[in-house]
């Protein structure tokens, strides 16, 4: 494989996390999980184009490429953690709708009294 220069790998890098943003905003999380292979690799790659660079020199243009990297990846992680929350809470919510139903009706101390096996009956009188 011959080595790429810091900026061709940035460039790719930030084409494909910009595709992954658009896979988030638009409803699309679960396509993104396709991008992570390319995305390893070129985060791999990146790696051992900075750690082999001769000298340990980097430019500034490639310093300030790292970063918008760094930046891209921070705000899909907002984006990505943002699709977790709402798989969570719609988790809960239809958890609660499969539990016990119930309706207007209260037992002695107040709390509301379910219906019993889904036939329509309570579970006790009060």
């Amino acid at each position: 494989m011959t080595e790429r220069s810091i900026s061709a790998v940035t460039n790719g890098l930030m084409q494909l996390l910009t595709e992954e943003r658009a896979l988030l905003r638009a409803g699309r999380a679960r396509e993104t999980t396709a991008l992570s292979v390319e995305k390893l690799r070129l985060l791999t790659e990146l790696e051992a184009v900075v750690l082999g660079n001769s000298g340990g020199r980097i430019s500034h243009a490639d310093v300030r490429a790292i970063e918008a990297v760094k930046g891209m990846a921070s705000e899909n992680a907002v984006h990505i953690e943002a699709v977790q929350h709402g798989v969570r809470a719609l988790a809960v919510r239809l958890e609660s709708l499969t539990g016990s139903e119930s309706v207007g009706a209260y037992d002695k101390r107040g709390a509301r009294l379910p219906f019993s096996g889904g036939n329509g009956q309570y579970s006790n009188k009060v």
